[in-house]
C-alpha cells in the first residue's frame, strides 16, 4: 500500500512537464547493453569494409599503373577529330583551304586529327598512285587518317593499312566509311615494323596463305612534321641550275596525268631548297624502312618529300637487290622510277617505284 508521499512523488515524476525536462537528459546517456537485446538491423546501418594498408611505395605503384592504362584513353577522348571554322586552330587556316583537295567529300563527316591535317595525301595524288599500285593485297605501313588505304581499297582487292595511333586509325576508318569501301580495308592498330618482321618469318615457315600474300607495300612514313622541308643540308652548288628527274607516267582512264608546267630556268640568287635526307624519315632511317619492305616484296612505292635526295633513293636497291620468289638475286641493273606528284602548279611530293611498279621494270637502265 503506497504511503501519500510516494504517492505524490510518483505524480510528479510521471507529470507531462517533467518528462519532457528529464528525457533529453536520460538520452545523452545510453544504456548498458544487455545480452537479452536484440542486434540491430543491419540493413539500417551504412557500413564500409575496412580499409587495406598497403605500403606506401606499393599505392604509388599501383597508382602510376592506372594512369598509365587509361593514359591513352583519356587522350583519345580529348582529341579533336571533327574541325569547323568554329574550332579553327590558326595553324591549320592554310590546310582548311585545301580540305577539299584531301578529301572531295569533306563536308560529309571526314575526321582528321591535328597531326593527319598535315600528313594526309591529297585525294588526287592518292589516286594516281593507287593506280600505279593496282596489286591484289597491298600494305599500307603508314596508314594515318586513311587517305591512301582509301583509293587503294578501289584498286587493289585487299589493303592492309596498319598505324599505330588508335585515334588516326580510328579516323581512317570512319573515313574509308564514308567512301563505301571499308570493307575492303583490314585495319590493324600496331607497329608496322614489328607486323612485316612477323610477316616475313610466317611466310618463310609456310604459315601465309598463298591469297594473303602481300603483292605491293606503300611506304609513307612520318616526314618530321611541317618544318620538314628545314632538315638536312643546303647542296654545296646552290645556285646550279638543276637537271630534271621527272620520268615520264602512265596514264589511265580515271586519273589523267598532270602536264609538266613550262617553268623559267632559276635565276642565280635564288637558292635550292635544303636536300631531304633518308635518314630524317621516322620511325627508322629510310634505308631500314625499305629493307623491312623489300624483304616482303620487291615491289614497293616510296612516298617522299618533294626535296628528297633523289640519288640517294635511286641507289636503295642496291643494298637491298630485287629477290626471286626462291630467294635468288635477280642479275642486272633494277629500273627505278621516280615520279613527282604535282598540284595546281606545285610539286607536293615524289613517288619512287621499285619492282615491276616502276615503268619499263623488266628492262635493264641506261
Amino acid at each position: 500500500m503506497r504511503t501519500g508521499r510516494s504517492h505524490r512523488a510518483d505524480a510528479i515524476t510521471n507529470s507531462p512537464f517533467v518528462r519532457a525536462l528529464i528525457r533529453p537528459v536520460s538520452s545523452i546517456i545510453p544504456a548498458a547493453p544487455t545480452p537479452q537485446s536484440p542486434p540491430k538491423p543491419q540493413h539500417l546501418i551504412p557500413t564500409q569494409p575496412a580499409p587495406v594498408v598497403q605500403p606506401e611505395g606499393d599505392t604509388k605503384k599501383r597508382k602510376r599503373e592506372l594512369e598509365d592504362e587509361g593514359e591513352e584513353e583519356q587522350d583519345a577522348l580529348k582529341v579533336v577529330v571533327s574541325y569547323s571554322e568554329d574550332n579553327l586552330p590558326p595553324e591549320l587556316n592554310k590546310y582548311w583551304a585545301q580540305r577539299y583537295r584531301l578529301f572531295s567529300l569533306f563536308d560529309e563527316g571526314c575526321q582528321m586529327d591535328l597531326e593527319g591535317w598535315y600528313s594526309v595525301t591529297p585525294e588526287l595524288i592518292a589516286a594516281q598512285i593507287a593506280e600505279r599500285c593496282r596489286s591484289s593485297v597491298i600494305v599500307d605501313a603508314f596508314c594515318g587518317v586513311g587517305g591512301n588505304a582509301i583509293q587503294f581499297a578501289f584498286t587493289c582487292e585487299k589493303v592492309i593499312a596498319l598505324d599505330i595511333s588508335p585515334v588516326r586509325l580510328a579516323c581512317a576508318k570512319r573515313n574509308a566509311e564514308i567512301y563505301g569501301v571499308a570493307d575492303r580495308i583490314t585495319f590493324i592498330l600496331g607497329d608496322w615494323l614489328t607486323w612485316s618482321k612477323d610477316y616475313v618469318k610466317r611466310k618463310a615457315a609456310g604459315q601465309v596463305a598463298a591469297e594473303d600474300e602481300v603483292e605491293v607495300v606503300f611506304l609513307s612514313p612520318p616526314w618530321g612534321g611541317i618544318d620538314y622541308q628545314t632538315l638536312g643540308s643546303t647542296p654545296a652548288d646552290a645556285t646550279a641550275t638543276p637537271q630534271s628527274n621527272k620520268l615520264k607516267t602512265i596514264s589511265h582512264p580515271t586519273v589523267p596525268s598532270t602536264p609538266t608546267p613550262a617553268l623559267p630556268p632559276p635565276t642565280p640568287s635564288s637558292a635550292a631548297p635544303p636536300s631531304y635526307p633518308l635518314s630524317a624519315l621516322a620511325p627508322l632511317p629510310g634505308d631500314q624502312l625499305f629493307a623491312l619492305a623489300r624483304a616482303m616484296t620487291p615491289h614497293v612505292a616510296y612516298y617522299l618529300p618533294r626535296n628528297v635526295d633523289i640519288e640517294e633513293v635511286a641507289r636503295l636497291p642496291e643494298s637491298c637487290p630485287r629477290r626471286t620468289t626462291e630467294g635468288e638475286v635477280v642479275e642486272g641493273v633494277e629500273r627505278v622510277e621516280i615520279e613527282e606528284e604535282w598540284m595546281e602548279w606545285k610539286i607536293k611530293a615524289v613517288t619512287a617505284y621499285y619492282g615491276d611498279l616502276a615503268v619499263g621494270a623488266t628492262q635493264e637502265a641506261t
